[in-house]
């Protein structure tokens, strides 16, 4: 699904996602060190940010009653690497109240999007690890009881295994 060209299928199945409460259950199993969960919740995260439906991810990240999800839910997002997500973030770190961990979180992955995206200046540059690659060079950390260290690795070489002919 998530290789799909139909943005309308996308949409569709995001929406149905999101209206079914797979999402919200995805996002709270986040909580768990299952890493199969894990890569399930970093799936929809990654259905939901190429459908640009990221609201109920965003809405966990900044109300979600555990930290530990919330900076997972931050990490799983900007490993998606949708260019779109930044100026959300942006907005999410600006609001008053917000844990100062979230807040670092949310900064580190605007730089980290704001990095990804940006384009080669030189030569050697260009020789740099690819954006899949540098994403999930990036997601060697965990928070708390959340290892997520695997997951956006073993997902993008999922992802990049199902897009070989």
């Amino acid at each position: 699904m998530l290789e799909a060209e139909d943005e309308e299928l996308q949409g569709a199945v995001a929406r149905a996602c999101i209206k079914s409460g797979i999402v919200a259950q995805a996002i709270d199993r986040l909580a768990n060190s299952d890493r199969r969960q894990g890569f399930e919740t970093f799936s929809i995260i990654s259905l939901l940010a190429r459908a640009k439906l990221t609201e109920p991810v965003l809405e966990a990240i900044a109300n979600h009653p555990n930290l530990d999800v919330r900076l997972a839910t931050v990490r799983l997002l900007t490993n998606t690497g949708e260019t779109h997500v930044f100026e959300e973030f942006r907005r999410l770190a600006l609001q008053e109240g917000l844990p100062e961990e979230l807040r670092t979180a949310l900064l580190e992955a605007m730089y980290k999007l704001d990095q990804t995206n940006a384009p080669s200046l030189s030569e050697e540059e260009s020789e740099a690890p690819s954006k899949d690659e540098s994403l999930c060079e990036s997601n060697s950390e965990s928070y708390g009881d959340i290892a997520l260290d695997d997951v956006a690795t073993s997902s993008v070489e999922s992802l990049n295994t199902e897009s070989e002919p």
